[in-house]
């Protein structure tokens, strides 16, 4: 019981405010502190190469749509979704007849072989 009732003095020690620094101490230390810190230096920003509009044209609709490989993609899936409804293919054809309903005309964009090799 000894050993805490010499800790409780301790702690009771260590928990008494010391003295406090004096204002004119923590005002030396604030402006020595002020003077040490970076200061922020003024960088122009570099001045833009003249572009043509289709470069504006590209940094509007790129900028909006995720840059050139979001641009790209969309491109991409467009032209795809453009040729798969255009030349629909066989395998889908019973699908949609199925789906709507009605029977589906078709129409031949690309020759096959057999008409390349008839001509001859």
């Amino acid at each position: 019981m000894q050993d805490d009732l010499d800790l409780d003095g301790l702690f009771a020690k260590a928990a008494e405010r010391g003295p406090l620094p004096s204002a004119a101490l923590l005002a030396r230390i604030e402006a020595d502190a002020r003077r040490e810190q970076p200061r922020p230096m003024a960088v122009a920003a570099p001045p833009r190469p003249a572009r043509g509009w289709g470069m504006i044209l590209a940094d509007v609709l790129g900028g909006g749509l995720g840059g050139g490989r979001g641009l790209a993609g969309l491109s991409l899936a467009a032209a795809s979704g453009l040729w798969i409804g255009v030349a629909q293919p066989t395998a889908l054809s019973p699908v949609t007849e199925y789906l709507t309903g009605t029977s589906t005309a078709s129409l031949e964009l690309l020759p096959s072989d057999l008409s390349l090799l008839a001509g001859e």
